[in-house]
């Protein structure tokens, strides 16, 4: 029980991170459409790396963990709007990544 628990604070915590990377993401992809925008060399590298590498990752980590929180044991969660916003934002990234050139 206490290891459900501790997957539990990780989990919630990684959700609310994935979903500020998620937003990050999301700024990224409206960047690449706005090229009369200057940002500088730091802000640049900071959304690409935040933005395409860090939310997949954590995406990828926060669907795995969801499977084990759901697959394993008989206790019932609520699945909260973060995690559904992150669900439907590693789709479209998936999509994004993978069946665009």
């Amino acid at each position: 029980m206490a290891v459900f628990l501790t997957l539990m604070k990780v989990f919630l915590f990684l959700t609310r991170v994935g979903f500020i990377l998620n937003l990050i993401f999301i700024i990224c992809i409206v960047l690449r459409y706005i090229p009369s925008l200057q940002l500088s060399q730091p802000v640049v590298g900071f959304f690409l790396i935040a933005g395409l590498v860090l939310s997949f990752v954590v995406n990828i980590i926060l669907q795995i963990m969801l499977l084990v929180l759901m697959m394993g044991g008989n206790r019932k969660f609520p699945l909260s709007k973060f995690v559904v916003a992150n669900l439907v934002i590693a789709v479209f990234q998936i999509c994004y990544f993978f069946f665009t050139s």
